[in-house]
């Protein structure tokens, strides 16, 4: 039966029968901004809504945004810590502009068109303003899944940001021995290794326990922080290239008893220790210290072995690779130039000897 209106008292009434035949309704809006004909237009709007989504006939009362906001962050359980607080973040600016009692289903493509280009004008870089519209997707898409509203009022909004800067440093394994031989400590000799030969987060590495470490077979288990499985957290198995190994056997070897940690440098001003290490080393100081060790170390795997291996070691999403880890080695530039080895410098002498022994040592 298609959708009524009807009258009640200063309001305009949208009416249906669901296909259990009970009585549904919507209000519209008040008569003194809504004429007839618009509320009309409005019934005919909610008749190919109910026929594309049957399940808005029976759907209950539409929440407000931040209503919905609250329920949504308590139902997504599955999101890491930092994933969720951005999604509340998000959730935030959304209250912001539209306010907090506005219906969900109220917030129309244009309506989210202008928080789009609010975002804008409020100064954020568009890389930020991207991945709130993401996230606003995600959340508004959640709300579609359970047919509380017809459509995804954001979902055509552009939400991919400009391609990203790939000039990072370079660390080479020549310079990560000199960096290893200023730290004090093995766990500290460990912690450079393990993101720069294995490509571990920060996190992933100070987290890593013996237990995790199989030296005979060559290979490490990253484990979820807390056991959470989450978008950037999830159970991974890396392989142990032998400098690595080396490392991590001297400071298994230096742990005293009971100790697990085999990177356990702690937290305490670790930005300051990490950069008197590398200034002690000689190299400048470069962006996030063990994030582009991270990075050096996909770069280094991307030119010996299929990317989807590559990422499933890295643990992220092969399209992650592409776009934020990869980086074209100058030895590429240099060899399709045709220049000649012996030309190169020292310290480019000195990587290509240590990456060279690395890999004969991996495939032996």
């Amino acid at each position: 039966m298609p959708t009524r209106l009807k009258s009640n008292g200063n309001y305009w009434l949208a009416v249906w029968s669901d296909p259990l035949g009970r009585t549904r309704g919507k209000s519209l809006g008040p008569k003194a901004k809504l004429s007839k004909r618009a509320a009309l237009a409005a019934c005919r709007d909610l008749d190919v809504s109910h026929a594309l989504n049957p399940g808005m006939m029976t759907a209950g009362a539409v929440p407000t945004l931040a209503q919905w906001i609250v329920a949504y962050t308590a139902q997504r359980a599955d999101l890491d810590p930092k994933t969720r607080w951005l999604h509340e973040h998000t959730g935030d600016k959304l209250r912001a502009h539209f306010g907090p009692t506005v219906k969900l289903d109220a917030i129309t493509r244009a309506a989210a068109a202008e928080w789009r280009a609010a975002l804008g004008r409020a100064g954020l870089a568009e890389a930020t303003a991207c991945l709130h519209v993401r996230n606003a997707k995600v959340m508004f898409r959640y709300a579609c899944d359970q047919d509380i509203i017809p459509f995804n009022p954001f979902d055509r909004l552009k939400a991919t940001p400009p391609e990203p800067a790939h000039d990072w440093a370079t660390v080479t394994t020549a310079d990560l021995e000199r960096l290893m031989e200023h730290c004090p400590t093995p766990a500290w000799r460990a912690m450079f290794a393990l993101c720069r030969l294995a490509g571990l987060r920060r996190g992933e590495a100070m987290r890593l326990r013996i237990g995790d470490i199989d030296l005979a077979r060559g290979r490490l288990t990253v484990h979820p922080k807390d056991g959470k499985v989450g978008t950037k957290q999830r159970r991974r198995v890396v392989p142990i290239v032998p400098r690595l190994a080396q490392v991590l056997l001297d400071s298994i070897d230096s742990l005293p008893d009971g100790a697990e940690l085999v990177a356990g440098i702690g937290e305490h001003n670790l930005t300051l220790r990490t950069r008197r290490i590398i200034a002690a080393a000689g190299l400048d100081h470069y962006g996030e210290p063990f994030h582009v060790l991270r990075k050096n170390c996909e770069t280094d795997w991307a030119q010996r072995y299929p990317q989807y291996v590559v990422s499933a070691w890295l643990g992220h999403d092969i399209r992650v690779s592409a776009r934020h880890y990869l980086q074209v080695p100058v030895e590429l530039y240099d060899q399709v130039a045709g220049v000649n080895v012996s030309s190169q410098s020292a310290s480019e002498t000195a990587q290509t000897t240590a990456q060279t022994a690395v890999e004969n040592a991996g495939n032996a």
